[in-house]
């Protein structure tokens, strides 16, 4: 059952790079389909369902998967068993709570909340969402701790494809009644959705329970549920918190840079536009190889909770020298791209020149995204979730007061808002990193692989600079991209084998 840290990360990412090709696809149609008044309906609701997840949820899967991880390690089965009988009886309940409470009160609260009325239905078909979300959160993080991710990724892509066919359905068919009800069509193939993947989750379960009669725990004492419940908070409480900071950081980006952006003399309709191109679109493709990180950060939360509960802190520092060497593997080619076919990449994804200024700036940063992304998979499998949190507050706090001081200078603009965004990762990636070298002994390795990458990405910027005006980008993409994995293998910077280990 238990994969090994590389499979499971090639599985995760396998999953969720289809599962975003099919959602940006099905983007594009639905978008055409609903218009956007339509979608407007639905995107002004979906952000306050996601923010009262974050509260429902508490954090709770994050912390359930490293206290598994740390038992499942040692064989304590039994125990496994009860933390995840306490987490699922804990967020049934608040499963159950808030979507009640959130029905009861919706007719108040919706006039209050939204600016249009019609958000009412949107609003009130997604609430069901909440409690399958509630489960499905308790289960991938059971599947976590374990370090078995095939059903994360087989959940995640039969929720995208059930939510695709169920919404091109009901839209097409409630769309004739108004506009209001298409994004209720919408918003009912969210919840479909959802319970398809639950589906999915709890026939892997069925298959794959803890085995209640094995493990060093079953002749020792009883296992005290008040125990399990304190741990459980004392590690939830910060994520929750982090969470929270990074939802209210994201709000108050969407206020100050449109706000700075007039005071540096445009109209109010420009700067709308202008913080569209930034969020909607540079940022959108910087955060792609997230498919990539995102997935080696949950791999690595319950392979580095098992070593150390194991004690084994050689394989710790295994498992963080792999990482950061495929993280800045991954980092060097798309900050090439990035940097040097950003005009040809935003025309091809969103037919805009002008999100290529701020892409350029951004793509500056890739290194700092994309390792701050799997050193708080590392954090969070050394149990240093508050040592996370104050990080994230103190970088993204640094960073919002650059993204105010710069956005409002006429030289700068938007181009202001996009170093202030980098600055706040670089700032917040370096604090991962300080606060994982305080927390253990380990050393970075990079001799033998970071010359070569250097090397490969420095001749791929080369050839990518050499592609004559005219030639289709996808092939300029493919041809640098063989380019840079071709002499990172000849180098000795990528070997195989290494990876066939894990």
């Amino acid at each position: 059952m238990r994969q090994g840290f590389f499979r499971g990360a090639l599985i995760l990412m396998i999953g969720s790079a289809i599962s975003r090709i099919l959602g940006f696809v099905y983007r594009i149609y639905i978008v055409r389909l609903l218009g956007p008044e339509g979608i407007g309906l639905y995107e002004m609701v979906f952000p306050v369902i996601t923010l009262i997840l974050v509260l429902t949820t508490a954090g709770i899967p994050v912390a359930l998967a490293k206290m598994i991880a740390d038992d499942f390690s040692l064989g304590n089965e039994r125990k496994v068993a009860r933390i995840l009988k306490v987490s699922l009886l804990t967020l049934m309940a608040t499963g159950i709570l808030f979507p009640a409470l959130l029905m009861y009160g919706a007719p108040r609260l919706v006039p209050l909340v939204f600016s249009d009325p019609r958000a009412y239905w949107p609003f009130m078909s997604l609430i069901p969402a909440l409690f399958l979300v509630s489960i499905s959160s308790i289960l991938r993080g059971y599947f976590q701790g374990i370090n078995f991710m095939l059903p994360l990724a087989s959940g995640q892509l039969f929720e995208q494809v059930v939510r695709i066919a169920v919404g091109l359905t009901l839209v097409t068919w409630l769309l004739p009644f108004g506009v209001e009800f298409g994004a209720l069509g919408l918003s009912l193939a969210v919840v479909a959705g959802e319970a398809a993947g639950l589906g999915v989750l709890l026939l892997y379960y069925l298959n794959n329970r803890p085995k209640i009669g094995d493990g060093v725990m079953e002749q020792e004492t009883p296992i005290d549920s008040k125990v399990i419940v304190q741990q459980l908070v004392s590690l939830a409480v910060p994520v929750t918190m982090s969470r929270i900071v990074s939802s209210l950081m994201l709000s108050a980006k969407a206020i100050i840079i449109p706000n700075q952006l007039q005071s540096a003399g445009v109209t109010l309709a420009q700067a709308t536009q202008l913080y569209g191109v930034l969020s909607g679109m540079a940022m959108s493709l910087i955060s792609f190889p997230s498919v990539i990180t995102g997935s080696l950060s949950s791999v690595l939360l319950p392979a580095t909770a098992a070593a150390v509960a194991k004690k084994e802190f050689k394989q710790v520092e295994l498992r963080i020298n792999q990482a950061v060497k495929l993280t800045v593997l991954t980092a060097l080619p798309f900050t090439v791209w990035f940097i040097l076919l950003a005009e040809p990449l935003t025309m091809a994804f969103f037919n805009n020149r002008e999100a290529a200024i701020p892409l350029r700036i951004l793509a500056m940063g890739c290194i700092f995204f994309y390792l701050q992304q799997t050193s708080s998979g590392m954090l969070y499998g050394l149990g240093k979730m508050k040592t996370l949190l104050i990080n994230s507050v103190t970088g993204n706090s640094v960073g919002l007061v650059i993204t105010y001081l710069l956005t409002g200078m006429p030289a700068l603009g938007i181009k202001g808002a996009a170093l202030g965004i980098l600055a706040g990762a670089v700032i917040t990636c370096i604090l991962n990193l300080a606060s994982l070298f305080n927390s253990t002994s380990i050393k970075l390795q990079f001799s033998g692989w970071l010359f070569t990458a250097l090397l490969a990405a420095a001749i791929m910027a080369i050839f990518t600079l050499l592609v004559p005006t005219g030639v289709p980008l996808i092939v300029s993409l493919l041809g640098s991209g063989s380019c840079y994995l071709l002499i990172l293998l000849l180098g000795g910077g990528l070997r195989p084998a290494e990876f066939r280990k894990g």
